[in-house]
């Protein structure tokens, strides 16, 4: 399968102390958009100098069928 590049890449303000709280934000964003049509990956990772987990969320562009471009 070929990989898409996303349309754009969004990083959350939003932190979290552990990182079950960053995977419950995302699976919780992920239904919400999924709901909306839009197709989006998420990614967690780590801060290294604050400690604090964040949400980055890639969005795919698509066309009017729903296929990725």
């Amino acid at each position: 399968m070929v990989k898409k590049t996303p349309g754009y890449v969004y990083v959350g303000k939003q932190t979290f102390e552990t990182k079950g709280a960053a995977e419950k934000f995302a699976v919780s964003q992920r239904k919400k958009k999924a709901q909306e049509g839009y197709k989006t990956r998420y990614e967690i990772d780590m801060d290294p100098q604050s400690g604090q987990f964040r949400v980055r969320e890639f969005v795919y562009q698509q066309d009017t069928k729903g296929n990725l471009i």
